[in-house]
């Protein structure tokens, strides 16, 4: 029950997932290395249910862990995407660095303000 009670929205990121997904033709998909807890934040945060907000890549899944390549590759090949349509977010420089090596656009999440502005600069109309 204590680990449920630490997951909650960083402040603004409802309102931008949120907006992300009111954009129109973009996908959300989550590129995590959680285990199977990934379940108890859905039940908690509901970012499928309320924002479509996928955990599509999880590495208890996938059998990948960012930042090994295969993570972000198996990704793109199950998107049927170039790496150039896809912009990643995430808290950990290293993995941004991993994704961009492999073409996709990077953005190193320090808060909802500045993210907003780099997936903007991206083209998305947040």
């Amino acid at each position: 029950a204590h680990m449920n009670e630490q997951y909650k929205w960083i402040e603004g990121m409802d309102q931008l997932v949120g907006d992300v997904s009111a954009s129109g033709n973009v996908q959300q998909h989550l590129l995590s290395n959680y285990p199977t807890w990934y379940e108890m934040i859905e039940s908690k945060l509901a970012l499928e249910k309320t924002h479509g907000l996928q955990w599509t890549f999880v590495s208890t899944r996938t059998g990948f862990r960012k930042p090994e390549a295969g993570a972000y590759e198996y990704a793109l090949d199950a998107l049927g995407c170039d790496a150039s349509q896809v912009i990643f977010v995430d808290d950990r420089k290293a993995n941004v660095e991993a994704a961009e090596q492999l073409g996709m656009r990077g953005v190193h999440f320090e808060d909802a303000t500045s993210a907003r502005a780099a997936i903007k600069s991206h083209g998305v109309d947040v």
